[in-house]
Parts: structure tokens; sequence; C-alpha cells
């Protein structure tokens, strides 16, 4: 794992968010690290088990509030649509 997550790597995210009533989710769904796919269950223990203990206020599979009277956002592959109250 320590030789994985060493140096610099390129790096592939994707995401899923939910939105609505002033509140946002991200679940992390997939992560490429070097070519080397993370997903289901082994990505939630590295999330668990190294990213929030560095980044404990990150907000990641956890509902947050929305700034600015925002009341939901809308997501697509070309654009991001963000909804007021």
């Amino acid at each position: 794992m320590a030789v994985m997550i060493e140096g610099e790597r390129p790096l592939k995210i994707s995401v899923r968010i939910a939105s609505a009533g002033g509140r946002c989710t991200v679940y992390l769904t997939r992560v490429e690290l070097g070519g080397v796919v993370l997903e289901g269950s082994v990505l939630d223990f590295l999330i668990q088990t190294f990213f929030k203990p560095l980044y404990p206020d990150a907000k990641i599979n956890e509902p947050f509030d929305l700034d600015y009277n925002i009341d939901h956002l809308e997501v697509r592959p070309s654009s991001l649509r963000v909804i007021l109250k």
C-alpha cells in the first residue's frame, strides 16, 4: 500500500452527487491511482483509514449544507446548474 500512494502518480476519480433542500452529498465511487482501480469496500476502507484521519473536516459520503442560499445542484457531464432557494 505504501508503494502505491508514495510519490506522484496520475489520479482519476469518479463521484456521484446528490443534493436537495440546501444539502449535498458527494459519493466517491471510483479512484484510479497510477493505473490501479479502487472501488467498493476497498475504497471505503482507504477513505476511513487514510483520508479521514488526514482531513477530518472533509465530507466524503456525508451530507453537508450548501451555502449562499443554494437549494440544490444539477450536475451533468457538460455543465453544473446551481438552483437557488
